[in-house]
């Protein structure tokens, strides 16, 4: 969770570990996460985190972003493959 303090006037002012958690939001969600996601990311993080909690999110993160690069190339490779674009996925069970 990200939480910040209002000033006077009414201006935000997060802490350090809050910016740093707004960048990971930020590169979280340029490869695709919803807030969601990335709040699920967060859940587990303390206070403030430990570079190993920093480590944990990364090695998530990383993960995640590595299945949908497989997926969207696999996506490519089929639109790539001559078949009709309305037949991709009619036979995949996630879709």
């Amino acid at each position: 969770m990200i939480n910040a303090v209002r000033t006077a006037g009414n201006q935000r002012r997060f802490d350090s570990s809050a910016a740093c958690r707004i960048q990971v939001a930020k590169l979280a969600q340029r490869a695709g996460l919803s807030v969601r996601e990335i709040a699920a990311l967060f859940a587990d993080l303390s206070a403030d985190p430990t570079p190993d909690e920093w480590a944990d999110v990364a090695r998530r993160l990383v993960t995640e972003v590595e299945e949908r690069v497989r997926d969207l190339k696999a996506q490519l490779a089929a639109m790539e493959s001559g078949t009709r674009l309305c037949e991709i996925g009619r036979d995949d069970p996630a879709r």
